[in-house]
């Protein structure tokens, strides 16, 4: 992915690049279907040097883990960046990929749903497109997979139990565990957006377009989320 797919501009050495998620969309025919990958819409790699006259509301599409009515958009974000990372597994020879999804506790019902809707969506597009075959594993929420991975790759399970906490842009998510079993999880809304952004404001509307820059408000509201 490093050598062919990502723009060179982005950095002298892309793997260390700031990833953003912004979706920047193309004119299509029928709005009412959900942009396809690439040809309809892509990851835009903002560049400061271009200047935000060239990137508008009309054309770029931020904030979309939250957003109700962006369905389409994060179809075609999260797609793209799935062809990115089945192209890697292609490269390396792989012709069977187990692709897990994770999503915030703070997250309805609703939101959930649709979220494994477009995963299984996105799957079962793969196979056509890459050759490699695509199985989705239950999604989790994130403090849960964050969990997972340090017990299952990293080996770190702790012999009494352990809190997970996983800092995210729009909430906090803890989980707590006590000899491999979870004993509760929970949202906050204190995140990266208040620790980074909010504090950052002036320095984002001063820097960053305001199509993108709006897509910031305030997060107001109850701090215990689920």
């Amino acid at each position: 992915m490093y050598r062919y797919f990502l723009p060179g501009c982005i950095s002298s050495d892309p793997e260390t690049a700031p990833f953003l998620s912004l979706l920047r969309l193309r004119p299509i025919e029928n709005p009412s279907v959900p942009p396809a990958p690439i040809s309809d819409a892509h990851v835009c790699f903002y560049r400061f040097q271009i200047g935000s006259e060239q990137l508008s509301d009309r054309d770029v599409r931020a904030h979309l883990k939250w957003e109700p009515d962006m369905n389409g958009e994060r179809y075609s974000f999260l797609a793209q960046m799935t062809l990115h990372a089945m192209a890697e597994a292609f490269y390396g020879g792989a012709t069977d990929v187990s692709l897990g999804a994770s999503y915030p506790s703070a997250f309805s019902a609703t939101m959930e749903s649709q979220l494994r809707s477009t995963w299984e969506n996105i799957c079962a597009l793969m196979p056509g497109l890459t050759g490699v075959k695509c199985q989705l594993q239950p999604p989790e929420t994130e403090s849960v997979a964050s969990a997972y991975h340090f017990m299952n790759r990293l080996h770190g399970m702790p012999g009494v139990g352990m809190v997970v906490v996983d800092i995210g842009g729009g909430t906090t998510d803890i989980s707590i565990w006590k000899e491999m079993k979870l004993l509760l999880q929970s949202s906050i809304r204190l995140s990266g957006r208040q620790t980074l952004l909010e504090p950052s404001s002036v320095a984002i509307a001063r820097w960053w377009p305001p199509c993108v820059s709006r897509s910031l408000p305030s997060n107001k509201g109850p701090l215990l989320l689920r």
